[in-house]
């Protein structure tokens, strides 16, 4: 849960036949709704794993850094 509390930034593609977007968009209201820092994106023509998107490797980057800002340690 310290995640959600400290911001999430979900990603969902547009082309996902699994989970429906509507799922992350509502989670990024509620997170938003709650005070979290969020941001949505949607990936375009990328599947539920992100399939046909040629910049998996760009996301988790993005990733990364997000959660590296957000969850650092102060000091550490």
């Amino acid at each position: 849960m310290v995640v959600y509390r400290r911001g999430l930034p979900p990603y969902h593609g547009d082309n996902d036949t699994v989970v429906p977007a509507s799922q992350s968009e509502h989670l990024h209201a509620l997170l938003t709704r709650a005070g979290a820092e969020s941001t949505y994106r949607t990936i375009p023509g990328a599947g539920h794993c992100f399939e046909n998107y040629s910049d998996v490797a760009g996301l988790i980057d993005d990733s990364v850094k997000f959660f590296d800002t957000k969850l650092a340690q102060p000091g550490a």
